[in-house]
């Protein structure tokens, strides 16, 4: 699922690439493209439905909120049937942020 922001669009595009370039080496995962999944952005479909249509059982939520300057990644694993498997936070200087994507 594309990340929500509130802003600085292209931070939020690169760490979705790098995440997707991340997660698509690893066999046992089946990720959908970024257009596709980009489909749902902003959309109040529920969860299920969504993992229903894009055959998966597991999708990747989260937001992109920057901080002054800083930026803070809320990521969640959430399963087909909306059950929070993993949650974390991420906070990083915009300057390291940008400079890895």
């Amino acid at each position: 699922m594309p990340l929500r922001t509130g802003g600085d669009q292209y931070i939020v595009d690169g760490i979705t690439d790098d995440i997707i370039n991340r997660l698509i080496i690893i066999k046992q995962f089946r990720v959908t493209n970024k257009k596709r999944s980009k489909e749902f952005a902003g959309n109040l479909v529920p969860l299920e439905e969504i993992a229903k249509d894009l055959k998966v059982t597991v999708m990747l939520t989260g937001s992109v909120e920057r901080l002054g300057n800083k930026v803070a990644i809320r990521a969640h694993l959430i399963d087909q049937d909306n059950t929070y498997i993993w949650g974390n936070t991420f906070e990083r200087s915009t300057q390291d942020i940008i400079a890895a994507i």
